[in-house]
């Protein structure tokens, strides 16, 4: 009976390590397994802590990995070989298509410049002409320069139509007589539509044109005239604030490097004056008086001259030259410069004014005598008739003798001689 009961606890036990052997470390505790997996910790008796060991119990030894259990290694599985077909032909990439994408029309504006009196022109651009329409606001701005003394503002609204790229903004420029810098304004573009704005502001430079003593027009600015001939000027002087603040105008006509004709008005004395190269004036003589200035190869008539200021305190004055330049300068052009000073000890110097073109006189007459004229300046009356004095004389004594001669005498004295001097005077004739 013990050897039967001793056989049935080795076949439990067997059966139980079969199943444990089977079990232990799957991470499940089962039954007759105190802990799993093998190496982790488990509780021991009194709160102490002991290591999973091989068999899935618990024990307070070092803990030992449990057996690795050998992978059964599949049997190889025979698989049969693919036949690929490589082709020889080299192939053709195709380029994938990119999306570009296109900028928007932008709008940008000019910088002009210009002087006084001249008209500001803005121009705004598109970077390419549009499809559709584009439009955008505009308004000027002051900077150094001010509305309604410096420009006239302006504001509106562009509109470019398709395929158009440029417009412009005229701005007026006002001329004054103001002695002042360069100054400045704008003009600024704001709401555009179907465009972005890429420069906004436009700025435009105004160039002063007036001197410290103010600023000269010739009428006319070019003109002709013809040698020997009396002709005339007209000079207006604009200064900052009254006339009256000038002390002399220069009026001057060169021929190259050589002067002409230099007149020099004298505002506190009301008078004008010749001057020399060396800016030497003789004395002064007032216009509208029956007096002639001679200078080398011009005449100044003071008869015909004349000064009209723009009231007592007004800002310009009128000044008219009556003179003639002499046949010596037939064909040639003449540069017209003018200059002043005033009571402030300003001056401004010579600058251009105009041209006057000198033609030459039409000649009328006698080819025998070179061309020249030698008809009488005035038609004869009964009596008396113009004739050089050597022939007036001769005719005189043939007078005398007779009759005969003083007919002959009376018809001869009708016409001009071709000989003799030339300064006539008057002869009277008393019959016989």
């Amino acid at each position: 009976m013990k050897r039967i009961a001793w056989m049935f606890i080795v076949l439990v036990l067997t059966n139980h390590g079969a199943v444990w052997a089977q079990t232990c470390g799957n991470n499940v505790v089962e039954t007759g397994e105190q802990c799993d997996p093998p190496g982790s910790t488990c509780p021991l008796g009194g709160g102490a802590v002991g290591f999973c060991n091989a068999l899935c119990a618990c024990a307070t030894a070092t803990p030992t990995h449990a057996p690795s259990t050998p992978t059964p290694t599949p049997s190889p599985t025979h698989v049969p070989p693919t036949l690929t077909r490589t082709s020889t032909r080299i192939p053709t990439r195709t380029a994938t298509p990119t999306a570009t994408r296109t900028p928007p029309v932008s709008l940008s504006i000019t910088d002009p410049q210009q002087p006084e009196g001249v008209v500001a022109r803005f121009g705004v651009t598109l970077s390419r002409a549009s499809t559709v329409p584009v439009t955008v606001n505009y308004s000027t701005v002051d900077g150094t320069a001010f509305e309604g003394s410096d420009y006239r503002p302006t504001s509106g609204t562009l509109t470019f139509a398709p395929g158009i790229k440029i417009q412009l903004i005229s701005v007026t420029v006002i001329d004054d007589t103001l002695v002042e810098p360069n100054e400045t304004f704008f003009v600024i573009l704001t709401n555009p539509v179907n465009a972005i704005i890429a420069k906004a502001k436009g700025t435009d430079t105004i160039i002063d044109n007036d001197g410290p003593v103010g600023s000269s027009a010739l009428v006319p600015p070019e003109s002709s005239v013809t040698a020997g001939v009396r002709s005339s000027l007209a000079l207006t002087w604009t200064t900052p604030v009254s006339w009256r603040d000038l002390d002399t105008v220069d009026l001057r006509l060169e021929d190259g490097d050589q002067v002409v004709l230099w007149v020099r008005f004298d505002q506190a004395q009301n008078t004008f004056s010749l001057c020399n190269t060396n800016d030497e004036c003789g004395s002064g003589v007032p216009p509208e008086t029956n007096a002639e200035l001679r200078a080398t190869s011009a005449t100044l008539f003071l008869q015909e001259s004349s000064v009209q200021g723009s009231g007592p305190t007004g800002p310009s004055v009128d000044l008219t030259y009556a003179f003639s330049v002499d046949p010596t300068l037939a064909g040639r052009q003449l540069l017209i410069e003018a200059a002043a000073t005033d009571d402030s000890g300003n001056s401004q110097d010579f600058q251009e004014v105009g041209t006057l073109t000198v033609n030459a006189a039409t000649t009328q007459g006698n080819e025998g005598n070179g061309g020249c004229s030698l008809e009488p300046p005035h038609t004869p009356r009964r009596g008396i008739v113009w004739l050089s004095l050597p022939f007036a004389a001769v005719l005189w004594r043939w007078g005398r003798v007779s009759r005969r001669r003083g007919r002959a005498f009376q018809s001869a004295r009708t016409s001009w001689p071709k000989s003799g001097t030339r300064a006539p005077f008057p002869v009277t004739f008393i019959e016989p």
